[in-house]
């Protein structure tokens, strides 16, 4: 997904932004606040799970908008400005980061999500179950730079997890992928989900904050979440499921 000055751009920093809801609150707190030095515990102050934490360090490496050192950087100013100058800075940073598909596609954002989905696919060589999981966050960044109308983007609204009652309704409804998303399941660990969080993997967070750096990590990375996505595709899809119990009947 994003990247700029010295940062390069792989497939793995396409798929391990954070989802199009903590996008929305991370652009939010970078354009309102004057800040210097980001760290994961910024964001982990207004809300952010220690995983949403370290994408959204991970978001702002890939556009480029703090450094190695997770100083800030000149770009980051340009999402202060108001208005249609803002618009034409950030739209610019935009394009940067998703360079080879705007340089083939004319207005990408305009195109259906299977069409999108598809052009993930093709320029960063993703399954397309990650590719699919890749499509919000990138709407949601041409929403803000103004690319898209505001508000034409839907998000995924968070269960306050105090509230125990709307939890159990979540797992009655079999929605537990909708919030695992992310989540944190064990201190120090980042979680990768696959196929909307039906099956999903977990990194040491320290590694994948390699990833911003170009190790080759980021393509080990990639490799393992294309076999899982493979393996989920050919062994988890309910559909396959539901036809194999009725054949055993």
């Amino acid at each position: 997904m994003l990247i700029l000055g010295v940062y390069p751009k792989t497939a793995i920093c396409v798929c391990t932004l954070p989802s199009a809801s903590r996008m929305e609150k991370l652009l939010e707190l970078v354009s309102e606040r004057s800040l210097i030095n980001i760290e994961p515990s910024y964001f982990e102050k207004y809300g952010f799970g220690k995983a949403d934490a370290y994408l959204a360090i991970n978001t702002l490496k890939f556009l480029g908008l703090i450094d190695e050192n997770d100083k800030s950087t000149d770009l980051l100013r340009k999402f202060q400005l108001k208005g249609d100058a803002r618009n034409k800075e950030i739209q610019q940073i935009l394009k940067s980061a998703y360079k080879d598909l705007f340089n083939t596609v004319t207005g990408p954002f305009k195109l259906s999500k299977d069409d999108l989905t598809n052009e993930f696919m093709h320029h960063y060589g993703l399954s397309k179950r990650v590719a699919a999981s890749a499509v919000p966050a990138f709407l949601k960044l041409c929403e803000f730079t103004g690319f898209l109308e505001e508000g034409s983007v839907l998000t995924r609204k968070r269960i306050n997890k105090s509230d125990k009652k709307q939890l159990e309704n979540l797992k009655k409804a079999n929605m537990s992928s909708s919030v695992s998303r992310g989540m944190n399941q064990k201190d120090g660990t980042v979680t990768i989900p696959i196929d909307s969080g039906e099956i999903s993997w977990w990194l040491p967070s320290k590694v994948l904050t390699k990833v911003a750096f170009g190790s080759k990590v980021a393509e080990d990375i990639k490799s393992v979440t294309d076999k899982i996505s493979e393996f989920s595709e050919k062994y988890c899809k309910k559909e396959d499921l539901l036809e194999e119990s009725n054949e055993n009947k």
